[in-house]
């Protein structure tokens, strides 16, 4: 895949002195986040305090702690991550990337993600199958094949689960900021080419978002079955338990290839909204 604007502001010259646009925009980002806990901490400083004067810390009648304070922190916490995602956004823009090259950078790495996914539970699929042909060896290094897939399988499913999570993020902010200014058109010929780019970009991303929870919701009774045989085996390593596996092996063996199957229909997806937000389609 061509770099993208992020990835090309992520590349700097060994020559060049200091840090590159991106990692300054990155720094400030992080600012706005040290001052969320900074907020967190002090709200917590302040209701120990009112606490500490108080002679009587819970309510006798009730017998629980007053929730106000509480919902203070819940009511901070959301504000001021919703506003280190907008100083995010704004720190980018300060360097030449928009939401719309975020957005595209945040689809290809989901698709990546998607790709390594696929290629670790085949990978798992093989060491079960392996192991079901166990005619006799060292039973603790089965174990530890098997366990090792399922952590890796594990860890590629969490890379899936958070970069959807962060195609849902910048979606929301991109989809914003377009219809907003919407209304700042004054040919309404360019506002109603601009207002059904919207709404096909945003009919391909729904379709492309569902078929990513689609193949998201695929990978659970997959790594349920390879927790499940890791632990039986880590509790039970001979081979007559080797043995009682066998039956999973079926079951995994539908599982993976529903999940490859649908992480390919996402990817594909994926490409589709590509083309649509670039103008291709």
């Amino acid at each position: 895949m061509a770099d993208t604007p992020l990835k090309v502001l992520n590349k700097r010259n060994p020559s060049e002195k200091g840090l590159s646009p991106l990692m300054l925009a990155r720094y400030l980002f992080l600012s706005h986040i040290l001052v969320f806990y900074l907020s967190v901490f002090i709200v917590k400083i302040v209701v120990s305090k009112e606490d500490d004067n108080k002679t009587a810390p819970y309510n006798i009648e009730s017998n629980q702690e007053p929730v106000m304070p509480y919902l203070l922190i819940a009511m901070l916490s959301l504000t001021l991550l919703s506003g280190c995602q907008s100083a995010y956004y704004s720190a980018m823009e300060t360097v030449g990337v928009h939401k719309r090259e975020i957005m595209v950078d945040r689809v290809e790495e989901a698709t990546e993600a998607q790709q390594d996914a696929q290629q670790q539970f085949s990978s798992a699929l093989e060491a079960l199958k392996a192991l079901n042909q166990f005619d006799g060896g060292e039973l603790e290094a089965a174990y530890n094949n098997i366990n090792d897939q399922y952590e890796a399988s594990s860890e590629a499913a969490e890379k899936v689960n958070s970069r959807i999570a962060a195609i849902e993020d910048v979606a929301d902010a991109l989809f914003d900021e377009w219809q907003n200014e919407l209304s700042l058109y004054t040919s309404n010929k360019l506002k109603r080419q601009s207002e059904q780019k919207l709404n096909n970009t945003k009919a391909s991303y729904r379709r492309m978002l569902s078929a990513m929870h689609r193949a998201e919701q695929k990978m659970t009774p997959v790594l349920n079955t390879l927790r499940d045989n890791t632990l039986y085996l880590k509790h039970n390593l001979n081979a007559a338990a080797i043995g009682s596996l066998q039956g999973e092996f079926n079951t995994l063996q539908r599982d993976i290839q529903r999940a490859i199957a649908d992480m390919q229909a996402a990817i594909a997806e994926s490409e589709r909204f590509l083309s649509t937000l670039n103008n291709k389609a």
